[in-house]
């Protein structure tokens, strides 16, 4: 491979359109096995990453931001020599300053190549022709082996939540919540995404909290699994907004008693102002008209102060800076509580929209679930043999379909090209056409000979009505057919018997005479 910039952008320009015919591939292999779709996906997925990551690369190269590129392109046009640029690996002096040509910087480069090959002989610079076949063929390899999903969720047709399962049931107060009856994984999947009936007590608990981060976890990376072509960071954007607005409204399900319980302490705070500003209006209702600006007032204490002196030394006493300390310890757990409970509810609403999102998932889980349910142990095994006989099935399907015949060799009994060598004994590269046939292609020695027997060739020799009979055997063409049939005709002609010349008779002398003659002897005897 060439080290010149314009080589580089031609050969990722290429691989670009390679990826492109593979990605074409992916889609019809998308439509033509549907049951193979988040594999495909996965094909698609590969191809358009690798697709912006060399446009990427495309992009800085025609930026140009070192001048290499222009500096080639002047040493392509004969406008710089060689020698002068910084592509030249050899450095020399160059003795014909004043000379600058294409043909000169050309063979001055193919010095520097002959000179690098001697020194270096190796194939690490020999691209391999890349084709979309080849790169579909390795992706697809790489999906299969690399399969993400486990055997419970069936390629993502179902999910596996046993071990979410196991850790939800063992959360404190789960057990009691459900009138002390067990959770099987049926009824645990039928309500994974419904938190309104969970207490509070049970979600500020450290367990509760783990439990709906790993299962937050795992809903999103399923959901990336089975749709690789989604745009994740779009859903995600729609849901924190979503769910930006409703906690402001507390319009999320199960979480609209925290704003009764803010209602009320406002209100209580309200009242308790209210009163205090009625008993002093009542003792002092005409005193605080006029010394309304002479009023100290302390917000934690909630007491009032005639005097600055009396008021700064209640600002320094044991009392009141006890009651400022206790007072911003429980403003800073309430913000830390209403932090806590705000991400307890994030993580609830994710997991009851990716639920939406999976929600046929979801019913072919339950489905799968309730199938289990109803067999015993012997029908378990049976369907496990069954599956395992339809991937062997399909795997032999697709070795099939991989199976790499450039030449069109013909296909033995065990479904697969013959030898080459036999391919070549029998001559089936060699072609042979018949017009006769209506211009039928037939290939091998053994296979033209045996098609006329058949009934095509009987067919055509019938419409020329000619008779199909050995003497017409190894010709092709309609031309040579009739011109055949016209001169059996002339030889049968030939052959017939003419009694007049043929037939033999014995005269009077017992000499042998023929018809003619005889008759021609009797008619002269009779002159006589």
């Amino acid at each position: 491979m060439s080290n010149t910039i314009l080589e580089i952008i031609r050969s990722k320009h290429e691989e670009i359109e390679q990826l492109e015919k593979a990605l074409s591939k992916g889609i019809s292999y998308k439509e033509k096995n549907p049951k193979e779709r988040v594999f495909a996906e996965m094909i698609i997925k590969k191809c358009i990453d690798r697709i912006q990551n060399l446009s990427k690369e495309l992009i800085t190269y025609y930026e140009d931001n070192s001048g290499l590129f222009k500096e080639e392109n002047l040493v392509l046009l004969g406008k710089k020599h060689y020698l002068d640029s910084s592509l030249c690996l050899l450095k020399k002096n160059n003795p014909n300053k004043k000379k600058v040509d294409v043909w000169i910087n050309f063979y001055e480069k193919l010095k520097e190549i002959k000179q690098t090959n001697k020194r270096q002989i190796t194939g690490n610079d020999v691209n391999e022709n890349i084709t979309g076949d080849k790169i579909f063929n390795k992706y697809l390899d790489e999906v299969n082996s690399k399969s993400n999903f486990s055997v419970d969720e069936n390629k993502g047709n179902c999910l596996d939540m046993y071990t979410l399962y196991q850790q939800y049931i063992n959360i404190k107060g789960i057990y009691q919540m459900n009138n002390e009856k067990d959770i099987d994984y049926l009824s645990y999947i039928n309500s994974f995404g419904d938190f309104e009936k969970i207490p509070i007590k049970i979600k500020l608990q450290n367990d509760y909290q783990d439990y709906i981060k790993n299962c937050c976890k795992y809903l999103k990376e399923f959901f990336i699994k089975i749709q690789p072509l989604a745009n994740i960071n779009e859903i995600q954007d729609i849901i924190d907004l979503q769910f930006d607005k409703d906690w402001e409204n507390r319009e999320i399900p199960g979480w609209e008693g925290l704003k009764k319980e803010e209602e009320e302490n406002e209100k209580t705070k309200d009242n308790n102002l209210n009163n205090d500003s009625n008993n002093e209006n009542d003792i002092n209702l005409q005193e605080t008209e006029k010394q309304i600006e002479e009023i100290f007032f302390c917000d934690v204490c909630q007491k009032s102060f005639s005097k600055n002196t009396v008021y700064e030394y209640h600002l320094k006493s044991k009392k009141h800076l006890k009651k400022e300390k206790n007072q911003k310890e429980s403003s800073n757990n309430q913000t830390l509580k209403y932090e806590n409970l705000r991400s307890i509810s994030y993580y609830e609403f994710q997991i009851s929209k990716y639920k939406d999102l999976l929600n046929d998932i979801v019913q072919n889980t339950k489905n799968q679930i309730r199938k289990k349910q109803t067999m015993n142990y012997i029908e378990l095994e049976a369907d496990i043999i069954n599956e395992n006989e339809i991937k062997k099935l399909e795997i032999n399907e697709s070795d099939t379909k991989k199976i790499y015949n450039p030449k069109n060799i013909p296909i033995g009994w065990d479904g697969k090209p013959i030898p080459y060598w036999l391919y070549k004994i029998h001559g089936l590269g060699v072609e042979y056409k018949c017009e006769i046939c209506g211009g039928a292609s037939y290939w091998g020695r053994r296979s033209f000979e045996h098609h006329f027997q058949e009934w095509r060739h009987a067919a055509g020799m019938k419409s020329l009505k000619l008779p199909n009979t050995l003497q017409f055997k190894e010709v092709t063409t309609i031309e040579d057919a009739l011109r055949l049939q016209n001169k059996l005709l002339e030889d049968q002609k030939k052959e017939e018997f003419k009694p007049e010349y043929e037939e033999e008779f014995e005269d009077e002398n017992g000499n042998l005479v023929n018809r003619t003659m005889l008759m021609k002897r009797q008619m002269e005897n009779q002159d006589d």
